[in-house]
């Protein structure tokens, strides 16, 4: 318990800290926009505050789960049981702070939240956005995000084409 805990705030991941306070920020903007500059810098501060403390850890517990076998099991954390338990203490954060359409604007983060961790789990199986020993230069992160965005994009249509040219495949070796 004490090596994992080490590990979470050795391998904080500063890199996902920024991106993520500065996206997730932008959303809790747009959701409070009808309530006034004041609630909006309010739940701004609460989102930039929270994300700034707890996404670096969050992402430090992603990284530290991507070697688990089986890989579905580390995918499944990944992708889900790391952003559920956050979304959990972010929720409550928001209720203390009283942020207005929380309601809306947690079913956004959701949302995102969903692709998001979907997202990193596919950088970070590329080499990206990790920190330690594997990691490479932010910079360096950055420069390589267009490329990692357009592969991200492209697997559902990729899949969509393979499962197309199966079923071609499977008639081809009958005839």
């Amino acid at each position: 318990m004490t090596k994992a805990l080490c590990f979470l705030f050795r391998c904080w991941n500063w890199k996902s800290a920024i991106l993520s306070a500065m996206i997730r920020s932008i959303v809790y903007l747009i959701a409070t926009m009808k309530h006034g500059w004041h609630s909006e810098l309010y739940a701004i501060a609460s989102e930039m505050l929270y994300v700034a403390l707890t996404a670096g850890l969050y992402s430090a517990m992603q990284q530290g789960v991507l070697d688990i076998q089986p890989r579905w099991f580390s995918n499944f954390l990944i992708v889900l049981g790391v952003p559920a338990s956050s979304q959990a203490v972010e929720y409550f954060v928001h209720t203390i702070a009283g942020t207005p359409n929380l309601k809306a604007a947690t079913i956004s983060i959701l949302s995102f939240g969903l692709i998001s961790a979907t997202f990193h789990l596919h950088i970070m199986r590329r080499g990206a956005m990790l920190v330690g020993k594997k990691s490479r230069p932010f910079s360096e992160d950055l420069k390589r995000m267009p490329v990692l965005v357009g592969s991200f994009i492209a697997i559902p249509f990729l899949a969509v084409i393979e499962a197309a040219r199966r079923p071609l495949r499977d008639d081809e070796a009958a005839a």
